[in-house]
């Protein structure tokens, strides 16, 4: 008869067979990534399926821009070729939707939210892009005494502003929409489920609503959410390339202002709905 330890022993393929699978979804935010961006993401997924993967795990790999790619697999190589072959996909520059004035996606967003201070930056540029004097090196708030001039160029830029803001947040919405169907996918897999998601970051201003739901569906479901910041540690430059300055005869010494003093923020507003829904 066997002894009361042998009897209670498992062999170790019977605890093997006694774990549950755990399902990972990586989810990359190709619409938010630059192509540098891509390059880290691509390194950190490698290593992830090389070193981390167990025995039981399966993995989907999924973007933002065109949904599933891999269905849940346990085939190593698989899942390296596709990463491999990750690209950027961004639907919209960073400097928005014209070259001169740049308006940017965020900038777009607090000249909506009347900040006046976006909105005078925006306005200096767009007077050194019609060669009217005064935008380059004026510290003078011109929004408050406009001129003719000036009037136009602040219609122009509030109007580009609300283009800018609409696309973004369309963009924004897609992005949402993207892992809510991931999340949707992975809630009705057995076993552990875990999400991974690696972006950019995106503005999410206005959109908390599709933010809770996605969360409250990953509660419920017992979903763990772990995100990754693909620009990973990094210092941030103010200075602008050629490409940022186009059609400008110079750069507004607000533009430098607001910018260096902003940056942070814009930062952290980027990546702030990863890191809620994390």
């Amino acid at each position: 008869a066997p002894t009361p330890a042998a009897a209670g022993a498992t062999a170790p393929k019977d605890q093997e067979a006694a774990k549950p699978v755990r399902y990972l979804a990586m989810v990359f935010d190709d619409v938010s990534m630059k192509s540098g961006d891509v390059m880290h993401v691509r390194v950190a997924a490698k290593r992830f399926v090389q070193d981390a993967l167990q025995p039981l795990d399966r993995v989907a790999i999924f973007t933002t821009s065109k949904g599933k790619v891999v269905d849940f697999t346990a085939e190593s190589p698989k899942l390296l070729a596709v990463i491999e072959k990750m690209s950027a996909h961004q639907r919209m520059s960073e400097n928005g939707l014209m070259p001169c004035p740049r308006v940017t996606p965020y900038q777009a967003y607090l000249i909506v939210n009347q900040d006046p201070a976006a909105l005078q930056m925006a306005v200096d540029e767009a007077l050194n892009c019609s060669g009217e004097p005064g935008g380059m090196s004026s510290t003078v708030n011109v929004l408050s005494d406009p001129s003719p001039d000036v009037e136009r160029a602040i219609r122009t830029v509030r109007v580009q502003a609300e283009q800018t803001w609409e696309q973004a947040k369309t963009i924004s919405q897609g992005t949402l929409d993207a892992i809510e169907s991931v999340m949707e996918q992975l809630a009705e897999m057995p076993g552990n489920r875990v999400l991974l998601l690696a972006s950019s970051g995106f503005l999410a201003e206005t959109l908390e609503n599709e933010q809770n739901r996605i969360i409250d569906r990953a509660l419920r479901a017992g979903v763990v959410i772990n995100a990754l910041d693909a620009k990973g540690l990094y210092a941030e430059s103010v200075v602008l390339t050629p490409e940022q300055t186009q059609g400008l005869s110079g750069l507004p010494i607000r533009t430098m202002i607001f910018e260096a003093s902003r940056q942070g923020q814009q930062l952290q507003t980027m990546i702030s709905p990863i890191a809620y829904m994390a």
